[in-house]
């Protein structure tokens, strides 16, 4: 008997070790982003979730519709402190998600976790640079538009298949260093630059509202954001770990944001 418990708390001992190995979260992640779960057969969406989706996307066009038809019609109410302060934040919770990606890419070698990381911190960087930039300007307008157009594309790019080979093969923390180092430089340059040439392209008209090209970069990045939560939508439907749900539910949000930006 004793024999038995000894080897039981041996056990348990390995499994804290190995776990402890991991310690950075999201241990499920290189599982469940696994290509496998597309062979799986696609279940429907049970009404609890179908209501979750529901509470948390139909609220927002309803306030805006009602706010910009009924409420305050052709008026906006933006406070450019309390915008900034919220862009921001977004941008760092994107920064964090970023660290906890990577070390899931690193511990795993998933290609695809690496991808959705650089996402993250494409977006952050450039929502960042638009948080601190003079609010209403064309700089303004153009950061927020790109850093969502540059991260759906990414994000979309982290949910194509992968050949197996590439999958598999995990970097080491040299070749993370300077694939992220170099996505950073490239997501800088990006905004200083678009910073500086957004002045010459017409994102707002002389009464404030946005041109064609504005809605056009925002409708793209919705468009891509949809694509990729349908994606992890069709994930989740198949193997029910609702990391898939929560991922899925965050592009559909991102798709809400970027196509009602303009209203």
């Amino acid at each position: 008997m004793g024999s038995v418990r000894e080897g039981a708390a041996r056990s348990r001992r390995r499994d804290m070790a190995t776990v402890g190995v991991h310690h950075h979260g999201l241990l499920i992640l290189p599982e469940v982003f696994d290509r496998s779960v597309r062979d799986m057969p696609l279940r429907p969406l049970s009404k609890r979730y179908a209501a979750i989706l529901a509470a948390v996307l139909l609220p927002m066009p309803l306030a805006a519709l009602f706010l910009g038809f009924f409420a305050i019609p052709g008026h906006r109410v933006h406070d450019p402190f309390a915008h900034g302060l919220l862009e921001g934040f977004c941008a760092l919770v994107a920064l964090v998600l970023v660290y906890v990606l990577r070390q899931e890419w690193l511990d795993s070698g998933n290609r695809r976790l690496g991808v959705m990381a650089h996402g993250f911190l494409i977006y952050g960087i450039l929502n960042l640079l638009h948080a601190i930039a003079p609010h209403g300007s064309h700089g303004f307008v153009f950061l927020h538009s790109i850093a969502g157009l540059a991260g759906a594309i990414v994000f979309w790019a982290s949910v194509m298949d992968f050949p197996p080979v590439m999958n598999s093969l995990a970097p080491s923390d040299a070749q993370a260093r300077r694939i992220t180092a170099a996505v950073a430089a490239g997501a800088l340059a990006l905004g200083v630059l678009g910073h500086g040439i957004s002045e010459n392209i017409s994102l707002l008209s002389e009464d404030g509202s946005f041109s064609i090209a504005a809605l056009a970069i925002n409708v793209l990045a919705a468009g891509f954001f949809f694509m990729t939560g349908l994606s992890f939508l069709s994930d989740f439907r198949r193997c029910r770990e609702p990391i898939l749900f929560i991922l899925a539910l965050g592009m559909f949000v991102f798709t809400e944001t970027y196509a009602m930006f303009s209203i």
